[in-house]
């Protein structure tokens, strides 16, 4: 969960706790549990909102930043690596299935957050 908890903080710019939770489809105690763990690292940093205290925004630090950029790569390249192991005749079937699987997860996750909100 810290991983993809890095990669999202990556790709977001100061995205506040209550959003983060959101996204990573966790409960606000359990990111509270993984931003204190990534904090602790040094790997992040907790800002409060200077207008409303309530409000808390999650940043890379400079040492987190770098250690995202590597560990992504690191998780790039290993998958890169097992797919280059397969026979093309394999790996077209196996990234037909995957897509599926991704697109038919993604309206099971919108459905249920649609309904959520209603």
């Amino acid at each position: 969960m810290e991983f993809r908890c890095l990669r999202y903080l990556s790709n977001h710019h100061f995205p506040l706790v209550k959003e983060l939770a959101k996204e990573l489809r966790v409960t606000p105690p359990r990111i509270t549990a993984i931003l204190n763990k990534l904090e602790e690292k040094k790997i992040i940093n907790r800002e409060i909102d200077s207008k409303d205290r309530r409000v808390i925004k999650v940043t890379l630090s400079k040492y987190g930043n770098d250690f995202s950029k590597k560990i992504c790569s690191q998780y790039v390249k290993f998958h890169e690596d097992i797919l280059a192991t397969m026979d093309n005749d394999k790996l077209k079937p196996l990234l037909d299935n995957l897509n599926g699987f991704h697109q038919t997860l993604s309206k099971f996750l919108d459905n249920n957050q649609n309904e959520e909100n209603t």
